[in-house]
């Protein structure tokens, strides 16, 4: 009799571990399962307040440029391309360039282009040509390294007129567009 008490207590020992672990795996499925939903929500809430900012950036550099306002429009677009340019792991693996950043490059590099067509030099402040081009070179540059066909040609004839711009400054323009 004595034997029996002491194996049926053994046996309720031996039924609560393994019914605390599965307690334990339990709660912690549960907890890993919220803490996954909480993850999600958090990213898709980023992800739709960084679209508001770019879209926002966007509406309001197209308003400058449209009023002629070369200047802010160019420091808007600059934070623009800034918010949209992917930062994440996968478009660091996969080296591509989303269509948000990329459209907002291409209206930047249109920027460029309407503002070259549009400068004026206020002498009186100081500025040049080549002050007032600098920035915009880089721009144009890249879009040409990464386009084609007559948007190429636009963005080349328009790197032409820069140079001839900066030539008027007297500085010599390297090399001949």
């Amino acid at each position: 009799e004595k034997r029996s008490r002491h194996t049926r207590a053994k046996s309720d020992d031996d039924d609560r571990e393994p019914r605390l672990m599965k307690w334990v795996g339990g709660v912690t499925a549960v907890l890993s399962l919220v803490f996954a939903v909480q993850q999600a929500i958090q990213l898709v809430s980023e992800v739709r307040e960084r679209d508001r900012q770019i879209a926002e950036l966007d509406l309001v550099g197209k308003r400058q440029r449209d009023s002629g306002d070369y200047r802010a429009a160019w420091v808007t677009f600059e934070k623009a391309i800034e918010v949209a340019e992917p930062t994440g792991q996968l478009a660091k693996l996969t080296g591509q360039l989303g269509d948000q950043p990329r459209q907002l490059r291409e209206t930047q590099e249109d920027l460029a282009m309407t503002w070259l067509e549009n400068l004026r030099v206020r002498g009186s402040e100081g500025e040049t040509f080549s002050t007032l081009i600098s920035p915009l070179d880089p721009v144009l540059n890249r879009g040409i390294a990464s386009s084609s066909g007559s948007r190429k040609a636009d963005l080349l004839a328009h790197a032409g007129w820069a140079s001839f711009l900066k030539s008027r400054d007297g500085q010599r323009v390297d090399p001949d567009p």
